[in-house]
């Protein structure tokens, strides 16, 4: 079935969306570049945070700010900045991540200034004994000086709201990729990456609304019947890599990237202190290999999905020049090899080679299941 059209229009028209919904809430809007913000709260805050995304087109404006050796991902997000195409953002976020994300923050700021900025201290090593702790405290100074700049309070009551309507989300998110485990998808992996880059742009009560209408209409039977694929790798919001892919006979059935499942996977707890149950959401949750070092943690969970999942391949995608993923690959295809789980690397910039995927890709397919 096709997805809701609600989901397909966010996706190209997420500016649109985003002035509409500040002129009919009066509320502000807050840009974000690395899903390791802490969104809930932002949304207590009575804020709309949107997740930063390009055009995936080369735009000329960038050149004279960062190299060309820069991911795309961030180049993209830069430009949409710099063009004016953000003129609407009350602020803007990023972690301390990569050091292409740092600069491509610090160039925003200089050039396309909100007025409203945050330099949140992630935590590199997740799994340390002391990330936890950090998290909450930067957490807190989030909150703190989200309060100093709205001038009022952002209570506990609001953030345990705030929870709530994340975990409701993220629920359903969860729930429409456990329909895709069964032999035959009930809706295409390019759609279900269409829901879910919707719910990073939208507000997540209207988005969790929209997807419950979703999740109601589907009909059980069988929608892909092909290969049997999961999608892993960096950053990856163009859906149409994903129907390249099925358009060649793939049945894309889950997927670990940070515009995917692990965007939204694992919920926030219970506890008396609510911003201590956020914080720890976002250390336990599938690392990014950034910030997976030294344990490499996130191949199991890689791992589990592909039995889980039942695949017959993967497609490692990663963007180009994004050096985390690219040493991260290695390891993952030889794990992957190990559980007799065959691979194909994809590298991709602002652009597809279309012509070039599109053999690879069949030609990967065709030793899976020969033809004949």
């Amino acid at each position: 079935m096709p997805v809701n059209d609600r989901f397909e229009t966010m996706v190209s028209q997420r500016h649109q969306y985003a002035r509409e919904w500040k002129e009919r809430t009066g509320g502000k809007v807050v840009g974000y570049m690395c899903t390791y913000i802490p969104e809930e709260v932002l949304y207590a805050a009575g804020m709309l945070p949107v997740r930063l995304l390009g055009e995936h087109r080369p735009e000329s404006v960038t050149e004279a700010h960062m190299p060309g050796f820069f991911c795309s991902y961030t180049r993209g997000c830069l430009a949409e900045g710099l063009l004016g195409r953000y003129d609407y953002l009350d602020g803007i976020i990023a972690p301390h991540g990569c050091y292409q994300i740092r600069q491509a923050y610090a160039i925003w700021n200089r050039h396309a200034s909100t007025d409203y900025k945050f330099y949140f201290f992630m935590p590199t090593v997740v799994r340390s004994s002391r990330a936890h702790q950090a998290l909450v405290t930067e957490t807190q100074r989030l909150r703190t000086s989200l309060q100093d700049w709205l001038g009022r309070p952002v209570t506990d009551e609001a953030l345990r709201k705030a929870v709530d309507v994340y975990n409701a989300n993220r629920s359903l998110l969860t729930r429409l990729y456990d329909l895709r485990k069964d032999d035959h998808s009930v809706i295409p992996g390019s759609q279900v990456l269409k829901i879910v880059l919707a719910s990073q742009l939208m507000d997540k009560a209207e988005h969790t609304e929209a997807l419950q209408g979703v999740l109601n209409s589907l009909s059980p039977g069988p929608v892909g019947e092909g290969v049997r694929l999961i999608v892993v790798g960096s950053e990856m919001d163009d859906p149409a890599m994903l129907e390249l892919v099925e358009s060649l006979g793939g049945d894309i059935v889950v997927d670990e990237h940070c515009a995917g499942s692990r965007y939204f996977w694992g919920q926030v707890g219970n506890g008396n202190d609510v911003v201590a149950a956020i914080a720890r959401r976002y250390v336990d949750r599938p690392a990014c290999p950034l910030y997976d070092q030294p344990d490499r943690r996130r191949t199991d969970h890689v791992l589990a999905l592909a039995r889980d999942y039942g695949v017959q391949g993967a497609l490692l995608v990663h963007l180009k020049f994004c050096d985390p993923h690219e040493y991260d690959m290695p390891h993952l295809r030889t794990s992957l090899q190990k559980r007799g789980i065959p691979s194909l690397d994809l590298e991709t910039d602002l652009t597809i080679p279309v012509g070039q995927f599109h053999t690879r890709i069949e030609a990967f397919m065709e030793t899976i299941i020969p033809e004949g």
